[in-house]
């Protein structure tokens, strides 16, 4: 697909209204019900339903993550909540091909307000072999992690995990710019700031002599937004604590309704970046890495932006 196509992208599918808007508003803001819903129980007088949460809690954390892959959760998400599509760059006047060397490192920005279409990507035939890595912290909230388990190839974003997937020739998807990146998203802004002072995810790629595709999600910015004083609350929670306040995440087109707004979202993959395996990297190995990385993102950028109707918007990057 030449640059100045535009991307062909899947309709939501129409599920009944009284289905649909329910159903995102509780994917979206699942980690408030992971805790209201228990607490609820615990205030009811009957000893039974409070013994059945706690065997239903006990059941969810017992099993150890990542658990094997299966598409069908994914798909629903895209089905019934975020319609996405993903595209592979090429060179000029080349056919892209839509698979991925295993193993291979795929760094997606940004990361949006949620990353809940982060997770939607992962049906897509080219990620069968990969694993996406998630912040440990989502592993605490009982629905994530219940969702986790269902889904399969979620792991926490810990150097063991990543090594071990790679050790099994699989892929690893992150979002390298994380909850500082996060607490950066505003919706429809002229700009899209990213953060790219994170270097770790390159320096595993080093010692393992992995390709790198640096890879943006346009739209992605763009799906959720925040009440003025929840952002607030949450930069400030995060200052003080480094965890951000959990927020009411809401519809950025549909009057701050508890549920994603219903728009487009074009994953492009970049084309690899060659990296040869190195034992013991210096710093200046991995500045240099990062430097091109940083580089390539920008160019992939640029290069689709109108396409996905990005043309007015300037992409920055922060190092600190």
């Amino acid at each position: 697909m030449g640059s100045g196509d535009q991307p062909a992208m899947k309709p939501l599918a129409l599920m009944p209204w009284l289905l649909q808007l329910p159903f995102n508003a509780l994917m979206t803001n699942m980690h408030w019900v992971s805790f209201i819903v228990p607490a609820v129980i615990l205030l009811l007088p009957y000893p039974t339903i409070k013994a059945c949460l706690f065997v239903c809690i006990v059941i969810v954390y017992i099993p150890a993550l990542p658990r094997p892959r299966r598409k069908g959760p994914f798909k629903l998400l895209k089905k019934y909540i975020l319609s996405n599509s993903v595209e592979f760059d090429a060179p000029d006047g080349r056919t892209a091909s839509r698979t991925i060397a295993s193993p291979a490192i795929v760094a997606i920005h940004p990361h949006g307000m949620f990353g809940l279409g982060h997770w939607t990507f992962f049906a897509d035939p080219a990620f069968s072999n990969s694993i996406i890595m998630t912040a440990s912290q989502s592993l605490y909230v009982p629905l994530y992690r219940f969702l986790f388990l269902l889904s399969g190839g979620v792991a926490p974003a810990t150097k063991t995990q990543f090594v071990n997937s790679l050790k099994r020739k699989q892929s690893v998807l992150l979002v390298p710019g994380g909850v500082k990146e996060m607490l950066m998203c505003a919706p429809n802004e002229a700009e899209i700031h990213i953060c790219v002072k994170h270097k770790g995810f390159l320096r595993i790629a080093l010692e393992h002599g992995v390709p790198v595709h640096p890879s943006f999600a346009f739209g992605c910015n763009d799906l959720y937004a925040m009440l003025p004083f929840v952002a607030y609350l949450n930069r400030l929670t995060y200052r003080l604590s480094g965890i951000p306040l959990p927020p009411v995440y809401t519809s950025s087109t549909h009057y701050w309704l508890p549920w994603s707004a219903n728009l487009p979202v074009g994953l492009v993959v970049g084309q690899p970046l060659a990296v040869s395996k190195v034992e013991n990297p210096t710093a200046e190995m991995v500045d240099a890495l990062h430097q091109e990385y940083c580089t390539a993102l920008m160019a992939l950028y640029e290069k689709h932006k109108a396409a996905y109707n990005h043309g007015h918007r300037k992409l920055v990057l922060h190092h600190d």
